[in-house]
């Protein structure tokens, strides 16, 4: 018997623990809902069961037993409704609109008018001296009515300025009988120059200043000549030179004024000047045709001229056809045995024009 009062309280007493310990269990929360902070649940964390962000329910009573289980309330959100942002503002003010100004104009106080134009009344040039008559139309201008052809009329203080460009062609031979003179023959001289011309207020006299460029080549004898320093004897083929020349002169007008344009005119000349060129001399060697020599030198001279022109008129300028006689001197050591002097004549037919 007394085992069976043992039995049976040690039942009692299992029992009674079972059910303490049930007692305390919390409740499976429902699927959605976050479980009740503090609870070792081990569905806590799993999806479904539960959001961190979501505020915690209220602790639900514990649980009587044989009693219906309630719903858990609906967990609500920890952030609070974001309230609406506002408008941004435009940090620069609007513009006034700019008041608007009057266009105004002043009032007009006088009324001009343009002269009338007589179309049907052409100019006369012939007619007309440069005296404008009372209800004529248009006129050209003075300048281009009264002024001569040649544009820009009279400059200079004492009478008009005027240019002329020739060309001289002729021959050239010596005449003095030196040394030089002797082994050279008849050549020919081409004399290229411009010549400006002062002339008086009366224009039929003027003062000229003649720049050019001489060209001369002279032909030489069969004569011998002994040169040591060409080892041998040898004769003068050609001498050949180029120079510039200046000069001064005075021409006059015999016939009319040089600005004449109804006649030919006729206008003669006298000028001098220098010279400042070189030249060389070629040789030959007497016996040896192939042997060639050239002996180079700087000269220098002077010369006096004569001219004689006829000026044709072509409206604002005027052709020049004429003859030109010259004697010239020319001092060069073409050859140095000594005798280095040539007199010579240039004749030359000329050819220009004057502006």
């Amino acid at each position: 018997m007394n085992a069976k009062y043992v039995f049976g309280l040690a039942a009692l007493l299992v029992g009674s623990s079972l059910m303490s310990a049930t007692a305390q269990t919390p409740a499976i929360p429902a699927i959605g809902s976050t479980p009740t902070p503090g609870s070792s649940s081990p569905f806590a964390g799993l999806p479904g069961f539960g959001i961190s962000m979501m505020q915690p329910s209220p602790v639900a009573p514990p649980t009587v037993p044989g009693a219906p289980m309630q719903p858990a309330p609906m967990a609500q959100p920890m952030t609070p409704p974001m309230a609406p942002m506002p408008m941004a503002q435009p940090m620069t003010p609007p513009m006034a609109p700019m008041p608007m100004m009057p266009m105004t104009q002043p009032p007009m106080t006088q009324t001009e008018t343009m002269p009338a134009m007589n179309f049907n009344n052409p100019i006369q040039p012939a007619a007309y001296q440069g005296s404008r008559a009372p209800g004529d139309g248009l006129h050209a201008a003075h300048w281009v009515t009264d002024s001569p052809p040649d544009a820009l009329g009279p400059v200079g203080r004492n009478g008009s300025i005027g240019e002329e460009i020739y060309v001289r062609v002729g021959p050239s031979f010596g005449i003095s009988g030196a040394k030089l003179d002797n082994l050279t023959q008849t050549g020919i001289a081409v004399n290229l120059g411009l010549k400006t011309l002062f002339f008086n207020p009366a224009e039929d006299r003027a003062w000229t200043v003649d720049v050019g460029v001489l060209y001369q080549r002279n032909n030489g004898e069969a004569d011998e000549i002994g040169m040591p320093q060409f080892d041998g004897r040898v004769n003068l083929r050609a001498l050949t030179r180029t120079s510039v020349n200046i000069g001064v002169g005075r021409e006059w007008w015999m016939w009319a004024p040089a600005t004449n344009r109804d006649i030919t005119n006729w206008r003669f000349g006298l000028d001098l000047g220098g010279r400042y060129g070189a030249g060389h001399g070629d040789f030959g060697v007497i016996g040896n045709p192939i042997a060639y020599y050239r002996k180079e030198d700087v000269f220098g001279g002077f010369y006096l001229g004569i001219n004689n022109t006829l000026e044709i008129p072509m409206n604002g300028w005027w052709a020049l056809i004429g003859f030109r006689t010259e004697y010239g001197v020319t001092w060069g050591d073409f050859i140095p045995s000594g005798g280095t002097q040539i007199h010579e004549i240039n004749a030359w037919l000329t050819a220009g024009l004057r502006f």
